[in-house]
């Protein structure tokens, strides 16, 4: 048997070196091109490069020269080439805003998008849709322009889509004694607290130590949004609410606060919420929930609204609710 096993690897050998040219292929009948040494062929499938970290391009002891790899901190593919390491491609820069009204470019998970913008209340400026929308709301019940749900404080890690993986504070009916610090990395995972209450626990967070000062401002340590732009106030939202025609004493019209939302010059969509006890989505095309940047306790405030009903309110930070970002003028 091992002679065998090495009568094959020397076969091997001479068939690695009786050849100048590889295919690899994931289809049959192909043939390389006369002019590759190396050719990867495939309808369905690319070439993924190795997707580094400055500190760990740098990292690399002696790199050959035309090395290349994917900066994930810079988003470009660089090249290693006269003893330093070289952008060769990276993802197109955002486009200047100049004034509201303007269409606004900028980079949202890690894709170039573009959306437009809306003045509001006391000239304040708003994009025109919820971070993660495809486009700007067509009725309040419009499924293309819900966009994301995050929780609050957190950054753009993967946790906020709407079908992103899970980790639960509970495990195998008993409350977990341990949830993530501030900046550790859960792999993108939507995290909800489970059936069981574990008093040992902040209620409702994400956290285990509840830090209130993660989407304050522009600056805010996780904010989601794109640069110069923030997490609005909730009186920046009742600032809204005051101009949106409605009428909290017609009972008869029970879509009116979702209308009002809609037809409002920000056309606020009814998004719904992800739970922060079973990390489900509800209330998509009927209620809306929208995070502001003031915490309240160990909750958050919101603006909020249903068929009947219209206000700022507070919300479970581990909750997942919508964004919509304001610019910042300060």
């Amino acid at each position: 048997m091992k002679k065998s096993l090495i009568f094959v690897f020397i076969i091997s050998l001479c068939s690695l070196y009786s050849y100048t040219q590889v295919i690899i292929s994931d289809k049959e009948g192909v043939d390389i091109h006369p002019s590759a040494v190396l050719e990867i062929n495939s309808d369905d499938k690319g070439f993924l490069l190795p997707r580094l970290t400055t500190e760990q391009r740098d990292a690399i002891s002696n790199p050959s020269m035309s090395l290349m790899i994917y900066n994930t901190d810079n988003q470009c593919v660089d090249i290693f080439v006269g003893g330093q390491w070289n952008d060769f491609w990276c993802v197109p820069s955002p486009e200047i805003f100049e004034e509201c009204g303007d269409n606004f470019t900028f980079l949202y998970n890690g894709q170039k998008v573009v959306y437009g913008t809306v003045e509001g209340e006391n000239e304040t400026c708003w994009l025109d849709r919820n971070l993660g929308a495809e486009r700007v709301a067509e009725s309040y019940e419009d499924e293309n322009s819900y966009g994301d749900l995050f929780q609050w404080g957190r950054a753009a890690d993967g946790h906020h889509k709407r079908d992103s993986n899970t980790h639960s504070f509970q495990l195998n009916g008993v409350a977990t004694t341990h949830l993530p610090d501030t900046g550790e990395d859960w792999d993108g995972k939507f995290i909800y607290r489970g059936d069981n209450v574990n008093p040992l626990l902040p209620r409702f967070d994400w956290l285990e130590t509840q830090n209130d000062n993660l989407w304050q401002g522009v600056d805010g340590v996780n904010n989601p949004c794109p640069e110069g732009w923030r997490i609005p106030t909730a009186d920046e939202f009742q600032d809204e609410i005051d101009t949106w025609d409605y009428d909290s004493g017609d009972p008869s019209n029970p879509d009116n606060p979702r209308e009002a939302a809609f037809e409002s010059p920000l056309k606020i969509p009814a998004a719904g919420r992800r739970a922060y006890t079973t990390a489900g989505l509800f209330s998509e095309g009927s209620f809306g929930y929208y995070w502001a940047q003031n915490v309240d306790g160990t909750d958050a405030e919101t603006l909020y609204f249903t068929g009947n009903a219209l206000r700022t309110d507070t919300y479970g930070r581990a909750g997942g609710l919508s964004v919509r970002c304001i610019l910042d003028v300060e």
